[in-house]
């Protein structure tokens, strides 16, 4: 908000800029209605990295360019051999400004902006521009296409929940794992597909409605969640990744609160939280109330 808009939060203990990098102009800030053209880009200023003295402390700069598909962004380790003792993260290289692109559109016409500002969820932030036009519209929603937006949300969850399931056994050296939940994955973009007309669910949920092609075939899910479990007991059994993660950056109850967790990180710290019953919105709005899974120990988590 300092950034971006301007505001001023009091008694803030460390009031430099995130967002805005140091070649950003002073006192120009963009999100604000009265900001006008981009002023010139000043020189960029060194960037206040803490660095960490020691014997055989040394540090390892990654980024922000880098080899896979994520963003930029840059990250500074300062590590005794395999133990990290301090990261430091500067993003928002590409920060795209996504508000502005909003403004002065009809409100049909932005559902595909909505839908690329995070490709994996587009399901996720066409709904959430949906239910903001349509509860300032004073929209009703039918009740058909209350269930197919639950339906493609779910579908939405699932191939980003294998996709990170592979993702963390690739991280500690397990490829094969991470080369299954590829396999899995790309059978639950198949199935976007069939479903939507599109591997990534596009197009399905918009202000005022929802379309899907067909209905999910409930056996093909159960089937996914049979490989998924077996994946899973796999990687958790083997000795490699239980060597590599257990006791490994450790996110307890309390710090999860802390920080707002949500999802299957609050859960596997031990929160019972669940966004579809803490803050549902139709049909789950409708559904019996169920307790929330929540991790007790590692590696259960």
């Amino acid at each position: 908000m300092h950034d971006l808009y301007g505001v001023q939060p009091v008694g803030h203990p460390l009031p430099r800029r995130l967002v805005r990098h140091p070649h950003w102009p002073h006192g120009w800030h963009p999100m604000r209605a009265d900001a006008g053209p981009r002023p010139p880009l000043a020189a960029s200023e060194a960037f206040p990295f803490v660095t960490v003295q020691g014997p055989g402390v040394y540090e390892i700069p990654v980024g922000p360019v880098h080899a896979g598909l994520i963003e930029p962004g840059h990250f500074r380790f300062s590590v005794v051999g395999e133990t990290i003792l301090k990261l430091k993260a500067r993003l928002w290289y590409v920060h795209k400004g996504i508000e502005k692109l909003f403004e002065g559109h009809p409100a049909h016409d932005r559902v595909a902006l909505a839908e690329r500002v995070s490709g994996d969820t587009a399901v996720g932030h066409a709904l959430a521009y949906s239910l903001a036009v349509e509860d300032a519209l004073g929209w009703p929603i039918p009740a058909a296409a209350q269930r197919a937006r639950a339906a493609v949300l779910e579908l939405e969850r699932l191939h980003n929940h294998v996709a990170d399931i592979g993702a963390i056994c690739n991280d500690v050296g397990y490829g094969i794992a991470h080369t299954h939940a590829q396999r899995i994955r790309e059978t639950l973009l198949r199935l976007n597909h069939a479903t939507t007309g599109h591997r990534l669910l596009r197009g399905a949920v918009y202000p005022g409605g929802a379309h899907l092609h067909t209905i999910p075939d409930p056996a093909t899910i159960q089937a996914v969640a049979d490989d998924i479990a077996e994946i899973v007991d796999i990687a958790l059994n083997h000795t490699v990744v239980r060597d590599r993660l257990t006791g490994t950056a450790v996110l307890t109850q309390q710090q999860a609160a802390d920080i707002g967790a949500v999802g299957y990180v609050a859960r596997a710290s031990g929160l019972p939280t669940d966004a579809r019953h803490t803050h549902p919105t139709p049909p789950w709005t409708r559904s019996p109330s169920r307790s929330t899974p929540a991790a007790t120990s590692w590696p259960a988590s």
